[in-house]
This record gives C-alpha cells, structure tokens and sequence, in this order.
C-alpha cells in the first residue's frame, strides 16, 4: 500500500517536471522567434532605406511604420502579443531594463543583421503614450560618414571652399536647420575628412551617434554636472584642437564655444533655425557679443533635406506657367514631375532617397565688419543675401534633375 503511494507521488512529480520543463522550452523557442522577428524587422527597415523605424501600440493591435525619404509609412499591423516582445528584444538588445514600461528610456544597439564584417547601429527610444510605450528606432547611417559632401548635395564650388575653410583649422563652422536635416551627418564627412591629419578631434555629443575611429567622443549627462560648457572647458585641458559641440542651446554652451574659437581652436556646432539669420539672431539672444560672433564665424550653412525624383517612373515634361509663377521663373523649364503611384524601384513611393538643399554663408573681411555692427535681422539680412539662398538651391537640384518640381514648389519660400 505504502509503495503504491510512492509511486502515485512519483507520477504526478513527473508530470508536473514535464509540464514545467514543457513551458520552459516553449518560452525558449518563442523567444528565439521573436529575436528572429526583430532582426527581420530591422532588415526590411534598412532594405527599404529607412531612417527610422515607429512602434505605436493601439487599443487591441500595434502598428509599425517605416520613416522613408521624411514620410512615415505604414508596414505593418500586428497583434500586442507580437508588439510586447518586439519591445522587451529591442530593450535587451540595447541594455535596457525590460519591466520598467513608465519611464523614459534611451539605449543603442548594434547588431550583425547579414554577417559578422557587416553591422548596422541602431538608437533606441521609448516613451509612455496612452496604450503602452511607443518606441522609436534610429538607424544610424554609419555608410553617410564617409560620403563626400559633393553626394550629400554641396556643389563642387562650395566644396573647395569649404576646404579652404576648414584647413586653416581655427573659427566657428555652425550648421543650422530643423531636426533631422542632415546636420550631424554635413558636420561628420568634415570630421572624416579632418581626422587623416596629425590632429586631437574631440566631439561632445547627446547622445554620441556615430562611433569614429581616432577620434575621441565623450556624451554630456546633465543630472551629473557634465553639461556642453563644462565638457567644453574640460577638453580643452586635454589639448584638443577641434571640437564638435552638438548644440547651442544655451548662453553658457555659446560662451564656451566662442572663447574656444577665441583661443585658436576650429569649433564646429548646431543651432535649431530654419536661416541663417535666424542662426545668428539665436547666438545674440543667446548673450553672444555681435563683435565676437562676427570675428569667429568662418562659415554658417541651412540646410533642408528634399527627396530625389525616382527618374524611373517620372515624367519629363515642361513646366506650367503656374508652376512658374510659384517658383519665379521667367521662362519654361523642362523638369521631372513625379508619379504619385511610384513603381517597384522606389517603393512606390515616386522618390528615391533624399539630398540638401541649404544655403551658405561665409563671411568676407568686410562682412565680418558690418556684421560686428549688425543687431536686427534687416541688418542680417543685407549682408548674409548676396550669397544665395535655399531657394536658389532647390531651383540648381530642379534643373539638374535631381528633384521634382512638386517638391520644389512645396518647399520653396
């Protein structure tokens, strides 16, 4: 009888160890399919030449979009079940802590999408909306460091002036336009160019977005006391020569980064502005003296990103006389006038990858002079206008072929 006890409590331990070791397995396979989906997720991401990918869970569903060429596009919807995993992966994959879902996390990842000498990084963001955490994935285009500013849009004639510019290694290079203009990616082909020379280049970024070889780059953490101004005073103890400032946003910031200038260094930075007098309107507000900004800027560049016409389902036709009236033309123009249904070899899309369109502005000795004396933007203005404008631009990547007349008139100011 005892024995026949034994052997029931056996038996039910038994099935309880199968059950358990069961689900245990279960969890492993599903886990492994998930990781499988996330990196198929941000394959077909970065087939598609996205800049990012959105996760934006609903009442009873989630859909994914895909950032193409500035537009968000719909990829897919999936069930919560695939959005809570697809979350969790991307959070272990950045070093993030998976079971807090109320707070605000920041993270990068990297990752061997199609085999060990070729990986993408990635920047993850999340944040508490309504229906759970929306996320956020950067893709970080490391391929974009190396091209030549002649690809990123810049004509050859800028270009070589550019390099005069920057080989003199001293003064305030400073980029302007709204965010995700293609800033950081102009300011990092001129740290490329600059980091085969025999000098100390330290970027001060928040947060660092592409890693650089022989470059030193440190990320500012504000809740700790490293701000931009103290990063700032900090590097220049350690000898650097030219600096990358992420941002002026504040007096402190624009301080520091014009006396660096002062003291023979080549600083380069950002200010959110759609002009470049608004750029400079920002530095005065910011406390900078007209005198000072005036002897330290060596160039000043807006730039805007536009879409470039998929020629493969464009039509090439004339332009209408009202499309010359939106865009000041006093003659005809044979221009690409894009596809709205687009065709197989740009997604049907109608566009096919995206290049600046910016202005530039590199002041004369004389200039620098008026500028000094400059406090409105009317002042600004007079002197920064000679040297074109965005608009000027869009029109030299319309005639080129480059870009649509569409997109040439929805951008023109």
């Amino acid at each position: 009888m005892f024995i026949h006890k034994i052997k029931r409590l056996l038996k039910r331990k038994l099935k309880k160890f199968k059950k358990f070791f069961g689900k245990a397995k279960e969890k492993e396979y599903e886990a492994g399919y998930f990781a499988h989906e996330s990196v198929i997720l941000l394959k077909e991401a970065v087939k598609r030449n996205s800049s990012d990918i959105h996760i934006l869970p609903m009442l009873d569903s989630a859909e994914i979009y895909f950032r193409i060429n500035g537009d968000l596009i719909l990829y897919r919807t999936v069930d919560l079940r695939y959005y809570n995993r697809i979350i969790n992966i991307f959070k272990l994959y950045s070093g993030l802590d998976s079971s807090k879902h109320l707070v605000v996390q920041e993270g990068q990842l990297k990752h061997e999408l199609y085999s060990s000498s070729e990986s993408k990084e990635f920047r993850v963001s999340f944040i508490p909306v309504e229906y759970g955490e929306k996320a956020v994935v950067r893709i970080l285009g490391r391929s974009l460091i190396s091209s030549k500013r002649t690809e990123l849009g810049f004509t050859a004639e800028d270009d070589m002036l550019l390099e005069d510019i920057v080989s003199k290694r001293r003064g305030l290079i400073l980029l302007c336009g709204s965010t995700g203009s293609g800033k950081t990616t102009t300011i990092y082909s001129f740290l490329n160019t600059l980091k085969k020379g025999t000098v100390n280049i330290t970027t001060i970024e928040d947060p660092v977005e592409y890693v650089m070889d022989h470059i030193s780059q440190t990320e500012v953490k504000p809740e700790l006391g490293y701000t931009y101004d103290a990063a700032i005073k900090a590097v220049l103890r350690q000898d650097a020569d030219i600096l990358y400032v992420g941002e002026i946003r504040d007096p402190e910031t624009a301080s520091a980064a014009l006396n660096a200038v002062m003291t023979g260094h080549m600083v380069f930075s950002s200010v959110h502005s759609d002009s470049i007098v608004g750029a400079f309107m920002r530095m005065l507000k910011l406390g900078v003296p007209s005198h000072q900004l005036a002897e330290s800027v060596s160039a000043v560049i807006c730039q805007m990103l536009v879409k470039r016409v998929c020629k493969n389902c464009a039509e090439y036709r004339l332009t209408t006389v009202e499309e010359q009236r939106k865009l000041g033309l006093t003659h005809s123009m044979r221009v690409y006038s894009e596809n709205s249904c687009g065709c197989e070899k740009c997604n049907n899309s109608g566009s096919n990858g995206r290049i600046a369109a910016y202005e530039m502005f590199t002041p004369s000795y004389e200039e620098k002079f008026r500028l000094s004396e400059a406090v409105s933007p009317v002042d600004i203005r007079s002197i920064v206008a000679p040297h074109g404008s965005i608009n000027d631009s869009l029109l030299r990547l319309l005639a080129e072929g480059t870009i649509s007349v569409e997109e040439a008139i929805r951008l023109f100011r």
